[in-house]
């Protein structure tokens, strides 16, 4: 056996380092594999439903406001493979292909550096690193319709690989450059039918071409010549003759930029190369109001570190492409994009973000090389690593809060699966976009939009997960909106008093309440109203004038809190106001909370319930701190109805015949495990 040299010894050790960074990359996304169909979700299912391979090619796309065919070819085959769009097999595709950027973004450091002067396996770890973990990158990882930017930028890489390899000496790939750069413009192609800003690729290679021809003293390329122009071509193209959302001059989101709104945009986007500084600062300098100055002058400052650093390890062609990268990368979005749009768009730093990290990459091993002295070599890498623990901790916040937001979701898709097409749905304090309540960055929202088919206004629903699609209605109702203190969150729908709140309740079928409070986003169910036609009883009440039927009655209880589940039908109030007891009892009888109040969460009052018609409500109760998990042996929950007028209760008798002691029907406490949602 051939022994294997040191080289190859060197190439194994980098293997398993980067094996070990990418497993732990798709590790801290992989949490978007259990999270809903949200964001742009249901706009491109509406668009892609009726499409097929052939017609998703089309040249003037209509409905999905863009031309980004290679994106959704995996939407078409999930749907035609499993007959709809499979929430978790679409995030896996955004999770693959971060995973994959982050290996030719090691790899695209490794080959950069060992062309210009700066071999080193550190190179490549801090590069995919700092690219697997750019803390903007979140928003284009998370969200399934945001495919496309994932998506292009690993053609874009692909093609810039095989350019390499192809400019490249002494390559080990044994194939014809002819077959080489064929494969560059294939991939280029790739990108540019991924996202329409993948034409920076190709200028990246033209670029990247001209640097190395002038530091060899070598000839420009021709194929790089070939591949600027398709790109360039491409993109000239789609601006003036493709009818879609980004080429209407008169939409919001484009259009001219004057002076102040491109010097607004670079300054977000200069974010992405100082975010280390705004993280090491932020507890000192807060939020100030002239942000973009402050990020200006940490780009300054950045600038003339990276120049210095640079020119002393004679770098400066390294450094000038990996700069150009940036800048080439944010001209796009910086020049035609309108501020008020991009601010909430952090997805659109994820192509920029290559540049980012290669340089600051490329500077930290600058830095290490420069200073020699093996303490002050560990203080910056340490700096370094504690930097990238920050973003991990960063990411994983807002994949945390995008789980919350898709167990609300699926939660509600659930229900409605089992319900009759005909069905009314009222979504009570509806969130359209959450965002944190303390921001870390100067410029922009960091916002996670939420944008549902009838979102703003009346329509069908819930035309993603499951293809269930239900005539909705959305109140906001301010005396009950709750407030936690990580996220706040944009509400839809027309404030509404308790009495048009009540009268949407009876227009209704399936009544949904968000809550924003301790522990998390919940959507909770608090009834569905349909007509009566069921013969189960648990008990009859009835004063001689007044006559409810309590149809089923459970409860459950988990860590604090206990839900209760409760049925009424064919309410007769003959005039009285009727009101509902809930007390909850210990083992011994005796009674540790009461919690009256009429049904839905005190919404719809029992006398108001129409003739013929069932509500089957869920109360969530939270239980006093000495009631804590392990005390709910025996834990039963005691429920009536009463008179208002008088305080009596209505008298309860069983199916049989038998009366309730107390009038009251006691329902013993199941206990569960904890799982999120306990809805």
């Amino acid at each position: 056996m051939k022994p294997r040299t040191c080289i190859e010894f060197a190439f194994h050790g980098r293997s398993v380092v980067l094996g070990i960074i990418l497993l732990g990359i798709f590790a801290l996304y992989s949490g978007a594999l259990r999270q809903a169909l949200i964001y742009d979700d249901p706009v491109n299912i509406t668009a892609l439903a009726t499409r097929n391979i052939i017609s998703l090619f089309d040249l003037h796309p209509y409905g999905t406001g863009n031309y980004r065919p290679m994106s959704f070819l995996p939407w078409l085959f999930m749907r035609d493979w499993f007959g709809w769009f499979i929430p978790s097999l679409l995030h896996a595709w955004n999770v693959w292909s971060h995973v994959l950027n982050t290996a030719l973004i090691a790899s695209l450091a490794w080959r950069l550096g060992r062309r210009f002067g700066m071999r080193s396996t550190l190179l490549a770890v801090l590069c995919g690193l700092r690219f697997g973990l750019f803390p903007f990158s979140y928003q284009a990882i998370l969200f399934a319709g945001a495919l496309p930017h994932p998506f292009m930028v690993a053609f874009g890489l692909a093609a810039v690989h095989a350019y390499l390899t192809a400019r490249g000496p002494g390559s080990k790939v044994h194939l014809p450059h002819t077959v080489l750069w064929l494969v560059c413009i294939l991939m280029l192609l790739a990108s540019l039918l991924s996202h329409e800003q993948g034409f920076v690729f190709g200028v990246f290679i033209l670029f990247a071409d001209v640097m190395i021809a002038w530091s060899q003293r070598k000839r420009l390329s021709a194929g790089a010549f070939a591949a600027c122009g398709i790109a360039l071509a491409y993109a000239v193209f789609y601006r003036l003759f493709m009818q879609t959302y980004w080429t209407d001059t008169s939409n919001w989101a484009t259009g001219p930029m004057g002076l102040s709104e491109i010097l607004a945009n670079f300054g977000y986007q200069a974010q992405g190369l100082v975010y280390g500084w705004l993280v090491a600062l932020r507890d000192y300098i807060g939020l100030p109001e002239n942000g973009q100055i402050l990020v200006l002058v940490m780009l300054g400052a950045t600038a003339v570190l990276t120049v210095i650093s640079f020119v002393r390890m004679r770098l400066l062609t390294l450094g000038v492409i990996t700069a150009g990268w940036w800048l080439v990368a944010v001209a796009p979005s910086v020049l035609l994009t309108s501020p008020n749009y991009l601010q909430v768009s952090p997805r659109l730093m994820y192509v920029p973000s290559i540049g980012a990290s290669l340089l600051l990459g490329m500077l930290l091993v600058a830095w290490v090389r420069l200073v020699r002295r093996p303490l002050f070599q560990g203080v910056i890498i340490a700096a370094s690593l504690i930097l990238l623990a920050w973003c991990a901790g960063y990411i994983a916040d807002r994949s945390t809060e995008s789980d919350h937001l898709a167990v609300a979701f699926n939660q509600i898709d659930a229900d409605l699966q089992h319900s009759d097409p005909s069905a009314q749905v009222l979504l009570i304090n509806l969130p359209w976009w959450s965002i944190p309540a303390r921001p870390t960055f100067p410029i922009g929202v960091e916002s996670m939009p939420i944008y549902l088919e009838g979102a703003m206004s009346p329509s069908d629903y819930l035309g993603t997960v499951s293809n269930t699609r239900r005539q909705t209605a959305h109140i906001r109702h301010d005396i009950s909106l709750t407030h936690g203190d990580r996220y706040m969150y944009g509400i839809v729908g027309v404030p509404r008093d308790d009495a048009a709140l009540r009268d949407a309740i009876l227009k209704s079928n399936y009544i949904f309440r968000f809550d924003y409070d301790d522990p998390w986003l919940r959507a909770r169910r608090l009834a569905i109203v349909t007509l009566d036609q069921g013969d189960d009883v648990v008990a009859r009440l009835s004063d001689g004038k007044a006559r409810v039927i309590l149809r089923a009655a459970s409860a459950r209880a988990c860590e604090n809190r206990l839900r209760l589940d409760l049925i009424w039908a064919d309410v007769d109030s003959a005039g009285e106001s009727l009101g509902v007891f809930v007390h909850v009892l210990d083992k011994q009888g005796a009674q540790v909370l009461a919690a009256d109040r009429d049904l839905l969460e005190g919404y719809l009052p029992l006398d108001q319930v129409p003739d013929k018609t069932k509500v089957a409500e869920t109360r969530e109760i939270v239980l006093p701190q000495q009631v804590g998990e392990g005390s709910f042996d025996g834990l039963a929950v005691s429920v009536g109805v009463y008179n208002r007028a008088d305080v009596k209760r209505l008298a309860a008798v069983r199916q049989n015949g038998s009366m309730w002691e107390g009038d009251a029907i006691t329902v013993p406490v199941r206990v569960e495990s904890c799982q999120m949602p306990f809805n």
